[in-house]
């Protein structure tokens, strides 16, 4: 949290990067030379009413997604917003840029003058960068993709179980002791 911190500060109010994380620095310049006004830690959040997305304030009680996104820079001239998370992982290998097409969603929704969203995983430990765009025409495509896992997630809270999932992160990670695929029982 710290180095996201030491991040929106350089960007969002040119605050000095502290020496300990230097080695960001030349991506914060790039993300500083990004066209538009730029937004640091923006909460957004996306409401669904009969079948149809709607941005909302993050704190709505009708808020159906919310989200956070690092830094957003919208380029309304261009038409275009930059999408930036900033991960601190040793490396993308497990990347999943989902994220980036909520975040995307979202931006859409808040700047209907926006046709095209570049985003970025920016992992600045190991210097790896996953880069991802959307279409406004797509634009809510990452909701079509997720309406399985929404589906059976619904389920699962409404009926109160929850059947397992074996991962790679059941052994080291789940708190869940007593399921057979913990590793730890």
């Amino acid at each position: 949290m710290e180095l996201h911190k030491a991040a929106e500060d350089f960007v969002g109010a040119d605050i000095p990067i502290p020496a300990k994380y230097s080695y960001i620095q030349p991506y914060m310049d790039k993300m500083v030379a990004l066209p538009g006004t730029k937004f640091t830690e923006l909460k957004v959040g996306i409401a669904r009413e009969d079948g149809i997305f709607k941005s909302c304030d993050f704190f709505d009680t009708n808020v159906w997604f919310r989200g956070v996104i690092d830094l957003l820079s919208v380029d309304i001239e261009g038409a275009t917003a930059y999408v930036v998370d900033y991960k601190t992982g040793k490396n993308a290998k497990y990347a999943d840029a989902t994220q980036l097409g909520l975040m995307a969603a979202a931006v859409f929704l808040l700047h209907p003058q926006v046709i095209r969203v570049k985003g970025l995983l920016m992992y600045v430990v190991s210097k790896e960068l996953i880069m991802v765009e959307y279409e406004y025409k797509n634009r809510f495509k990452v909701f079509e993709d997720l309406d399985g896992t929404l589906h059976r997630r619904t389920i699962a809270y409404e009926s109160g179980v929850f059947n397992p999932s074996p991962n790679n992160l059941c052994k080291a990670w789940c708190p869940v002791v007593d399921c057979a695929h913990n590793g730890r029982s």
